[in-house]
């Protein structure tokens, strides 16, 4: 396989103008064309060039944003000092993409970063932050599910009429408080 050695100099060459291209995105083109040969014609053309660099200047922003947000999920939960104050909008910028984050739960991601430092590297990893968004959303449904049985029982038990229907089941989704 050939490895490619585009320059930002060659880019910036090519007639029409190739906008946007970053010197310090030089090794991400390289990359980007070695790992995506059919994305180019033999000889490359300029739309074909102007979209790989479009393309890696969007990726290399979105990694540098998310090595933010997972510096300040470790920093968070690794010092005591610090308070999470992540958001949703932060955690959907981490990539790749997580799955499964619930704009709902975002105190509770915040509390479970303030209190599970040992879940968490400095800076906090992408399959750390997906964990505790499984955990987080399995256990805010146990909440739901259990605050929904404890309703249905005050509800009956302030009923005169109807007898309570209350199971084995629901009595064992019930949490602690």
């Amino acid at each position: 396989a050939v490895v490619s050695t585009i320059t930002s100099a060659e880019l910036n060459a090519i007639l029409p103008k190739v906008e946007g291209v970053n010197l310090n995105n030089e090794k991400a083109y390289q990359e980007y064309i070695d790992a995506n040969p059919d994305s180019f014609a033999t000889p490359a053309t300029q739309a074909e060039t102007q979209a790989m660099v479009t393309a890696v200047n969007v990726e290399v922003v979105a990694i540098a944003t998310s090595d933010t947000v997972l510096t300040e999920i470790g920093t968070a939960a690794n010092d005591a000092d610090v308070t999470s104050s992540v958001t949703t909008a932060k955690l959907e910028s981490i990539v790749p993409a997580l799955t499964g984050v619930n704009a709902a739960n975002e105190s509770a991601y915040q509390a479970y970063i303030n209190e599970n430092a040992d879940a968490f590297s400095s800076p906090a990893t992408q399959a750390e932050i997906q964990a505790m968004i499984k955990a987080v959303n399995e256990l805010q449904g146990s909440v739901a599910e259990s605050d929904e049985v404890l309703k249905d029982i005050g509800a009956d038990a302030d009923s005169e009429t109807e007898a309570s229907e209350v199971t084995i089941e629901e009595l064992g989704k019930i949490l602690p408080a």
